[in-house]
């Protein structure tokens, strides 16, 4: 069983490494440097393991009661993320040649 709790100031460098585990890397592409995960774009995403998705439901939840009416997302259409965005309310609404524009109504 996962708990999903705030962060303590000394964990942050036990996140950085779960942030490099979480970067989709298509096959056949070299994988980026590790310091990439100072880049602020980056987010938590563990594959089979239900971290994710419960960390989505808890962001999308605090969201919710901060008053957003949505949220929106682009991820790339080989990212397996896109199956999880789904199961916790994205909807594809738009795409291009390598990526899909997703949105998720917060506020019913």
């Amino acid at each position: 069983m996962s708990i999903i709790r705030s962060l303590t100031i000394d964990e942050a460098e036990l996140l950085k490494d779960f942030l490099y585990d979480a970067i989709y890397i298509p096959e056949g592409t070299e994988p980026p440097a590790r310091e990439i995960v100072e880049q602020p774009e980056l987010k938590i995403y563990y594959e089979n393991w239900g971290i994710g998705k419960r960390l989505m439901k808890a962001m999308m939840e605090l969201l919710r009661q901060e008053g957003y009416a949505q949220a929106s997302l682009a991820v790339q259409k080989e990212n397996y993320a896109v199956r999880m965005y789904e199961k916790v309310g994205f909807r594809i609404i738009d795409e291009n040649t390598e990526e899909y524009i997703m949105l998720c109504a917060l506020q019913d």
